[in-house]
């Protein structure tokens, strides 16, 4: 399930992640991002992971398809979890977006990584 958080700075998409995500919760994300890119000209993320089960062959395809675009866009991305497959699996990524400067934070660091994003 994919939830938008409404935060403050127009610049920054927050969602929060749970259970398994499908092609059209991809979407759903890609749209929101695709609004604030149109706006701002760039974009920032925050996911906040929380009992993220994984991702359904049609929504990894669409990530891949709908992400690349929004990637050439993003500055920053903080990911709220516990996870420490996620915690690497944000690494990785993030060395193949040149540009896009990605952070892990705990779930008691979400304002941080929020404020961060934010900037």
């Amino acid at each position: 399930m994919i939830e938008i958080i409404d935060v403050k700075a127009s610049h920054v998409v927050a969602i929060r992640v749970s259970g398994k995500i499908d092609k059209g919760e991809m979407q759903q994300i890609f749209t929101a991002m695709q609004a604030v890119v149109e706006q701002h000209g760039r974009i920032n993320l925050l996911v906040e992971l929380d009992r993220w089960q994984g991702i359904t062959a049609s929504g990894l395809w669409e990530d891949l398809k709908g992400g690349l675009p929004l990637a050439k866009k993003m500055q920053r991305e903080a990911v709220v979890t516990e996870s420490k497959f996620l915690e690497i699996w944000t690494r990785i990524g993030s060395s193949l977006w040149p540009g896009v400067e990605a952070k892990v934070f705990k779930p008691s660091e979400r304002e941080q990584a929020l404020a961060w994003v934010s900037e």
